[in-house]
């Protein structure tokens, strides 16, 4: 662990990047904690039915333009969004480990 995390119902999950992970089953329906930095806050968090959701083949997500339009993503930008996320690769460790 490199951040401190005062929540004691968290289970940590390790580093990824430049994140310390955590895992909530006493946050809704189970939430997953990307953590970047000790203040209080320094995280970035999403409930486990959400990031299901997201990672279904037919989710769609967008990008708001300049000109206030929006524009799909491809397949592939999704893809690559989701390989970079800290909460994706929480969510997966969650499942890794036996959590969920």
């Amino acid at each position: 662990m490199r951040f401190n995390h005062d929540c004691q119902g968290c289970e940590f999950l390790g580093e990824w990047r430049e994140y310390d992970l955590y895992f909530c089953k006493k946050c809704e329906n189970g939430t997953v904690i990307a953590r970047y930095g000790s203040e209080g806050s320094n995280y970035a968090s999403c409930a486990l039915d959400i990031l299901v959701d997201r990672l279904s083949p037919d989710y769609t997500l967008g990008r708001l333009m300049s000109d206030g339009s929006t524009k799909s993503l491809t397949k592939a930008e999704i893809k690559e969004h989701n390989e970079n996320d800290p909460l994706i690769a929480a969510y997966r460790l969650t499942l890794e480990l036996g959590l969920i």
